[in-house]
């Protein structure tokens, strides 16, 4: 007979801050899907190894060895469930805006949706503040987009790389920690259905993870956007050129924003906020294409909210304001 785990009171420990942070969702079944490669039905028993009178836990149904497995996973996705909210947080935050590049990328998404070859692949690139997170929150509500945030740990690790992207697109893998078997387990998952996925934050790729999505785009039907800032894109694909170039090639799209344009600067603003609109939405994008981009628009408008008339006195006021908070001399 197997020896089982016998849970040692760190063990315990993981459990229970697990249990703390499932309080925090509207049920367990919520919990489990966001943060656990489990099903709901297994996680309940590993919250019954907590109870000594319990007659059904998860670890007395599997081999010591695999359920040390499992409790270091357990461990890793505690520590990083305050970064996956952060990122919910974040990106539930923003407004949902119909930019021009938004409906250039849904468009486009639509369009690679459609393909059967491995050119599924958009890039949206921008400066800082260039809406990348606004972007993802709106595929995610216009398009059901799935959204991972890349971290610096895909440059270093497939195995991180493979669970973020299992977890963003709802594939349980089920403890499955050899990269091989859970590529198949996230390439049979994903061949089943049409799933859009939107990579924030895409500034963190090593060889490996582009050689992944490079891997999914051609045995999946994953469509996959990437955002990132324009400079820092340009700096992976010269750190990993062969890799970067097998992946130009599923290349559906690509869209840049470099400069703000006034039509997009008019979804930040009420209608009649401004006394000569047309000079102010001038004046702000102006100073967004230099520095901040969408993030500063944000900024000028929540400091003139509440005034329903705006001359450019005022304005100006606002925008040194925050030119100020974001360390910036208007003057640059």
């Amino acid at each position: 007979m197997n020896q089982k785990l016998e849970l040692s009171p760190e063990d315990r420990k993981i459990i229970i801050g697990l249990k703390a942070e499932q309080d925090k969702e509207p049920n367990a079944a919520e919990f489990v899907r966001q943060f656990l490669p489990i099903s709901a039905s297994q996680w309940s028993k590993v919250v019954n190894a907590l109870d000594p009178e319990s007659k059904s836990n998860y670890f007395d149904e599997i081999s010591a060895e695999a359920g040390r497995d499992r409790i270091d996973e357990l461990a890793q996705i505690l520590a990083d469930i305050p970064r996956l909210r952060a990122q919910a947080e974040r990106i539930n935050a923003e407004d949902v805006f119909e930019l021009e590049a938004f409906g250039l990328i849904r468009e486009a998404a639509e369009e690679a949706r459609a393909k059967s070859s491995p050119e599924r692949l958009i890039i949206y690139t921008s400066p800082t503040g260039g809406g990348k997170s606004m972007l993802c929150y709106y595929l995610s509500k216009r398009c059901n987009a799935r959204v991972v945030e890349s971290r610096e740990s895909w440059k270093r690790s497939y195995f991180t790389f493979l669970c973020d992207v299992a977890k963003a697109i709802g594939c349980r893998l089920d403890g499955e920690t050899r990269p091989a078997a859970m590529e198949d387990a996230i390439i049979s998952f994903s061949s089943r259905q049409r799933i859009l996925l939107a990579v924030d934050e895409g500034e963190f790729f090593g060889a490996a993870a582009i050689n992944g999505l490079k891997l999914l785009l051609n045995k999946t039907r994953l469509v996959v956007v990437i955002c990132a800032i324009a400079e820092a894109h340009a700096k992976w694909n010269k750190y990993y050129p062969l890799e970067s170039a097998q992946l130009d090639r599923r290349t559906h799209a690509i869209i840049r924003v470099s400069t703000i344009k006034t039509k997009d600067a008019n979804y930040f603003f009420p209608p009649k906020q401004f006394e000569d609109r047309n000079a102010a939405l001038t004046r702000l994008c102006e100073e967004a294409t230099r520095f901040g981009a969408y993030s500063f628009l944000r900024r000028v408008a929540s400091k003139i909210r509440k005034k329903e008339r705006i001359e450019l006195d005022e304005m100006e006021k606002a925008i040194k304001a925050s030119l100020r908070e974001m360390n910036r001399n208007s003057s640059k």
